[in-house]
């Protein structure tokens, strides 16, 4: 299993490196829950940036930090309700 890091996946949504959206779509890494609080939970993300990093990490799966209990977390992407939950 591929973990992705923070930087890379801000990378691949803004679109600018397509090598490395190709990378993403070829290797199908994870990320963990960490990554996905703190690059949704930058406090100046707004407006169509924070669109493609929720289209992003819903293609994701999402594992949290703690040892041999992995959830996957989905987005909720409606743009009114809250991002986030999660499912065994």
């Amino acid at each position: 299993m591929i973990i992705s890091d923070s930087n890379l996946i801000i990378y691949a949504a803004s679109k600018k490196y397509p090598a490395l959206v190709d990378w993403f779509e070829k290797n199908k890494p994870a990320a963990s829950a960490i990554s996905l609080v703190e690059v949704l939970g930058y406090h100046k993300l707004q407006g169509e940036d924070k669109r493609a990093l929720e289209d992003f990490f819903a293609e994701l799966t999402i594992h949290s930090t703690r040892p041999r209990r992995f959830f996957k977390l989905r987005l909720n992407c409606a743009r009114n309700a809250p991002c986030l939950w999660a499912t065994r």
